[in-house]
């Protein structure tokens, strides 16, 4: 995978992985499998409310083991740009044709519902033509990343498709439509085979 990313870049193009699966957010320059040229870049994302790496971190009173881990992580990998295991939040990104913007979005909390204090940790850029590398970036203002559904800031009002988007099904339609072998209604399985046989057709 790295070598593809690397052809890209030759290529002119900004590979730009995304991840997730850690719970804990970090950017990365990732290098070529010659370990020097640099391929490309990944941003992984915090989870919203489930733990992460912290979860597994004992007590030492005076210490703080978070801080511990994080710099631990920089030593053993040098091409880690940013990492943080204490808060639950997300990345926002922002492309465009000039490049990509990353922003490191968190909460200081998650125990008490609206008891919380929203910031941003770090940013950073992308440029078109400097695949692989991560610039220290100025955080975007929450105003310009997030709207109120229907305001005049939603970018998505007055927006209308091509053609009309076709009808959707109500679950229970489906499910009750499904004939049961011995006559009746079958009422357990018809939108799962719905949907793996949409699925199916798209895998061939």
């Amino acid at each position: 995978m790295l070598d593809l990313f690397h052809q890209l870049g030759a290529a002119g193009g900004n590979p730009v992985s995304l991840a997730g699966d850690s719970h804990n957010p970090w950017a990365f320059e990732l290098p070529a499998s010659n370990c020097t040229t640099p391929a490309a870049v990944e941003f992984c994302t915090a989870s919203v409310t489930p733990p992460g790496l912290e979860r597994g971190l004992g007590y030492v009173p005076g210490v703080d083991l978070a801080d511990v881990m994080v710099r631990g992580m920089y030593v053993s990998n040098p091409q880690q740009k940013y990492a943080q295991i204490k808060n639950r939040g997300l990345v926002a990104l922002t492309a465009n044709a000039t490049g990509v913007h990353a922003d490191f979005l968190f909460v200081d909390s998650i125990d008490q519902e609206g008891q919380f204090q929203a910031f941003c940790d770090a940013a950073f850029d992308v440029v078109a033509g400097q695949p692989g590398r991560l610039l220290n970036a100025t955080c975007t203002p929450a105003a310009q990343l997030f709207y109120t559904l229907g305001s005049p800031d939603d970018p998505l009002v007055g927006y209308a498709l091509a053609q009309p988007a076709a009808p959707g099904l109500a679950i229970a339609t489906v499910c009750n439509a499904t004939a049961a072998p011995g006559g009746g209604q079958e009422q357990k399985q018809g939108i799962v085979q719905r949907v793996g046989s949409a699925i199916g057709g798209l895998l061939g």
